[in-house]
């Protein structure tokens, strides 16, 4: 895993996600959302999510500008290139207080969840991040050395989540965490005639779909 900092009032993801769901203090929604314990099938159904992708899908301007502005100033030169392609919707998390995000530990690459090899994997603190309201991973393929993924706003990650596994704990602490993730992949290792389709959406990860291309 290796943390990255960035500006975070060129990029603003915090105030971004206050607008879509109408709240400023993100840390604190556990105090207004209260759900049962998440399972792999329901962990998205939540009236924070609607609002989000909702937004997100009904051609939030503003966001996709942010997005695509990070990942060509951010992530390129991180890459070393311009050469890949990445998610064309970010993944959005809320780990609210009492519950957890993704409950199984998994790696993107495994059966089922269905990801190209190659892809890496990055993860943006919109909220600080830390304990059992973090992301948890191992270090090495099969490891299995959990540890928190720890950030502050202002932060990211990257991490081979495409073969560390992953996942989250129940967050037994004071503060909700909203995050969002994506994943890039080499223009090397992209092949379409191979490309399977997501668990969640069943969307196929090829541009167009899972994908699209940096500008």
């Amino acid at each position: 895993m290796r943390v990255e900092k960035y500006d975070a009032h060129s990029y603003d993801f915090r105030e971004l996600v206050e607008q879509a769901l109408g709240h400023s203090d993100l840390e604190k929604l556990h105090e207004q959302y209260v759900y049962e314990p998440f399972t792999m099938d329901n962990n998205s159904n939540t009236e924070l999510h609607d609002r989000f992708y909702n937004k997100l899908r009904g051609g939030w301007q503003d966001f996709t500008d942010t997005y695509d502005r990070f990942v060509s100033d951010i992530v390129a030169p991180i890459f070393g290139s311009r050469e890949f392609i990445y998610q064309a919707l970010p993944t959005f998390r809320v780990h609210l207080v009492g519950n957890w995000v993704v409950p199984e530990f998994h790696y993107d690459s495994q059966p089922v969840y269905n990801h190209p090899e190659w892809e890496i994997n990055f993860q943006i603190a919109v909220t600080d991040m830390f304990g059992t309201n973090a992301t948890w991973a191992e270090s090495v393929p099969g490891l299995g050395d959990y540890a928190p993924m720890e950030m502050t706003q202002g932060e990211f990650t990257i991490f081979n989540g495409n073969k560390c596994r992953h996942g989250n704990m129940i967050n037994d602490t004071d503060q909700t965490r909203v995050s969002f993730d994506f994943r890039i992949l080499p223009l090397s290792k992209y092949d379409p005639s191979k490309a399977k389709k997501s668990a969640t959406r069943g969307t196929s990860f090829t541009v167009g779909g899972y994908y699209k291309e940096l500008k």
